[in-house]
This record gives C-alpha cells, sequence and structure tokens, in this order.
C-alpha cells in the first residue's frame, strides 16, 4: 500500500527529537537505533517504496500507541490518546513552561490535516 512519505518523516523526527539527535541526522541515526536499512527506509520517507505489513508492523513495535488511522488514512492524531485541540484553545505556555515539541508537532499536524482538507474540498 502507498504511504505518504510524511508520515514516516513525522514518526522519524518525532523519535530522534525525543533523543535529541540533530536534524540531519535523523534518519541515519534511528535506522542505526533500530538496526534498518537507511536505503529502504530513505525510499519510504520520499513515497518511493511500497510499505507491507511487515513494516506497519516494525512501526507499531517502535511507536506502539501510533495511531493506525492517521498512518492509512489521514487522521488527524498521530498518536492514540492524544487529544484534538484548537491551537487558540491552548497556549504554548502552561503552568510557567513551554508546551513539548511532541504536542507542537501533533497541533501542528492537525492544522495540516485541516488545511489539506479544506483545499480538497
Amino acid at each position: 500500500m502507498y504511504v505518504d512519505g510524511e508520515k514516516f518523516v513525522s514518526l522519524i523526527a518525532t523519535y530522534c527529537k525525543d533523543k535529541g539527535y540533530p536534524e540531519k541526522s535523523y534518519l541515519p541515526m534511528f535506522c542505526k537505533d533500530f538496526d534498518l536499512s537507511y536505503n529502504q527506509w530513505h525510499a519510504y520517507t520520499k513515497g518511493k517504496q511500497v510499505v507491507g505489513t511487515k513494516i506497519i508492523q516494525r512501526l507499531i513495535d517502535i511507536f506502539p500507541k501510533m495511531n493506525l488511522n492517521w498512518f492509512i488514512k489521514d487522521e488527524p492524531n498521530m498518536f492514540i490518546g492524544v487529544e484534538k485541540h484548537s491551537m487558540v484553545e491552548e497556549p504554548l505556555v502552561k503552568y510557567g513552561k513551554v508546551v513539548s515539541n511532541l504536542e507542537l508537532m501533533h497541533k501542528l499536524e492537525e492544522m495540516h490535516a485541516d488545511i489539506k482538507k479544506q483545499y480538497q474540498n
């Protein structure tokens, strides 16, 4: 099945940001950490490789809370259990601390999905 390469990029970025890896080394470090083929995963990030059930299972092993409906069907939330919020309702600073990169990334993905829907209509 075809899956947009940006889905892979988002998952890999989420993992690597949490690890504190430099942005230019996200894919190589991700592949190294999970003993994956760089060339194969590079093709996934570019949308040039068909995704099979083994790859989806591998992603679920790495990201147990990944929302398969997001991955396959473009639902707005990347991970299960993440509530959908409006950017207006939730400020970037809560209780004196900055919202995590993961939370910000989820919000940006939701906005991206909403914009895509508007342009498709």
